[in-house]
């Protein structure tokens, strides 16, 4: 029994490597590369072992597509380019059309609180891990309160990604409280401290 069970385990590695070997093989010469455009990086790589290509294939994903119907992260073009001669271990790089970025346009932030500022970008879309909120050493002139918003970047009304990195700086301790008094605006019946009341003209005999 043991022998038997020990034969039809032989048999089955045998046969999964004849597979393996069948599905990895390497095709001799040079020939045209396989197009995979609109494919998914998995389904190119697969595409590549059934045409006997076994070199390394490398992905990237940061790359600009300049065909509309190639959907994200799927193969937009390759190197060599599809067509071109090619042999069984050559490199292979995929190019795919990465995932759209949301963007929006940065608003004014100026006197806002730390806390206004993670609600207001987190509801535009912002990554809140990417925003940066620190208090600044020293006055920034007269517009700059304590604990409130004096600078951002981006700047307001710049056009923006969601994962770029916002950085918030907000007044330091004391900022705004020193801050000069309104003027004074007296009425017209008011006298001012320092006019003299006119003299009354002589009489001339």
């Amino acid at each position: 029994m043991k022998r038997a069970s020990l034969l039809l385990i032989m048999m089955v590695g045998s046969s999964c490597a004849v597979l393996t070997k069948a599905a990895s093989y390497d095709r001799s010469g040079y020939f045209p590369m396989p197009d995979v455009t609109g494919y998914t990086a998995e389904e190119a790589k697969a595409m590549f072992l059934a045409a006997g290509i076994n070199g390394s294939v490398d992905v990237r994903d940061n790359y600009v597509c300049d065909d509309p119907k190639v959907a994200e992260m799927r193969v937009c073009s390759t190197a060599p380019a599809a067509g071109k001669m090619t042999s069984a271990r050559l490199p292979i790089t995929l190019y795919l059309r990465p995932r759209e970025i949301a963007t929006f346009v940065m608003p004014d932030l100026t006197g806002k609180t730390g806390e206004d500022v993670k609600r207001i970008l987190g509801n535009l879309g912002q990554d809140p891990s990417r925003v940066h909120i620190e208090t600044m050493v020293g006055s920034n002139g007269d517009d700059c309160r304590e604990g409130r918003v004096c600078k951002q970047s981006p700047r307001t009304g710049e056009t923006t990604q969601v994962n770029i990195p916002k950085f918030i700086f907000l007044g330091p301790k004391g900022a705004g409280q020193h801050e000069k008094p309104p003027a004074v605006v007296r009425s017209g019946s008011e006298k001012k401290p320092d006019e003299k009341k006119p003299e009354e003209p002589k009489p001339i005999f």
